[in-house]
C-alpha cells in the first residue's frame, strides 16, 4: 500500500491540492462524502462537471429527506447522485439494500474515493462498535446501528467496496481532527482498532490523507 499525508495551514492551498488531485484523476464515478467540509467540492467543483456519478459514502435513514447526504450534495452539484436509500425512511427494514447495489454496480468502477474522518477514527458509517444490522448479497451497502451517531440507523458503502477503490482521498479540517490525524502518523499501532486503523491495515491501493489543520 503506498500512504501518505499531507498537512496544510493554509485553507486555499488545500482546497487547491484536493481539485488538483481530481483534476488528474480519470473517473466515470467518485465516492463522495458527507457533511460540511466537502462543500467547497459541490459548489466549487462538482457544481461544473456533469461527466461524473458521485456515490455517497453514507447515509442518515431518515423520514426527512432534508437531512441526507443525497439531498446535501445534490443541493449544490449538478451531477448525478446515487441514492443509498429512499427517502423517506421510516422503518429500516423497509430499505431494499440489493437494489442499492444493484444501481452502485451498474455504474463504472469507481478509480478514486474521497472520504472523511471523524475524530473518533469512523469513516463513511463505519463507527468504533457499530452494529451491522444487514447486508445487501454482493457485500457493497450495509446498514448500520451506532449509539454514537447522531442518526442510529444509517447505510454505509461496506469496508470491502471501499477497498476494492484503487485510490483514496481523506479529506479532513479542522483541529479537532488534529490527535487522530497525529496518532495515525506517528503511532498508528495505538488506533489499529479503530475504523481508520483497520483499512490502513489492510487496503492495497493507494491511500493519501490532506490535512489543513486550521477550521
Amino acid at each position: 500500500m503506498s500512504f501518505k499525508i499531507k498537512k496544510f495551514n493554509i485553507e486555499s492551498k488545500w482546497k487547491e491540492a484536493i481539485i488538483s488531485k481530481l483534476n488528474c484523476v480519470d473517473s466515470d464515478s467518485i465516492v463522495v462524502p458527507g457533511g460540511k467540509t466537502p462543500l467547497f467540492l459541490y459548489k466549487e467543483y462538482f457544481s461544473k462537471k456533469l461527466s461524473n456519478i458521485l456515490i455517497p459514502s453514507d447515509d442518515r435513514l431518515t423520514e426527512d429527506i432534508t437531512k441526507s447526504n443525497y439531498n446535501f450534495i445534490k443541493s449544490y452539484s449538478k451531477t448525478r447522485v446515487i441514492k443509498l436509500c429512499e427517502f423517506p425512511v421510516s422503518d429500516y427494514k423497509d430499505v431494499n439494500l440489493n437494489k442499492i447495489s444493484d444501481s452502485i454496480l451498474s455504474c463504472q468502477p469507481p478509480n478514486i474515493g474521497l472520504l472523511g474522518l471523524g475524530d473518533d477514527g469512523h469513516f463513511a458509517s463505519i463507527f468504533p462498535n457499530s452494529i451491522t444490522i444487514k447486508e445487501d448479497s454482493n457485500g457493497v451497502v450495509r446498514i448500520i446501528y451506532s449509539e454514537n451517531s447522531d442518526q442510529k440507523y444509517r447505510v454505509t458503502l461496506t469496508e470491502n467496496f471501499i477497498k476494492s477503490i484503487q485510490e483514496l482521498l481523506f479529506i479532513v479540517k479542522g483541529q479537532s481532527k488534529f490527535k487522530i490525524i497525529n496518532k495515525i502518523k506517528e503511532n498508528l499501532s495505538s488506533i489499529k482498532h479503530l475504523p481508520i486503523g483497520k483499512l490502513i491495515q489492510s487496503y492495497d491501493g493507494k491511500l493519501n490523507i490532506m490535512y489543513c489543520v486550521n477550521d
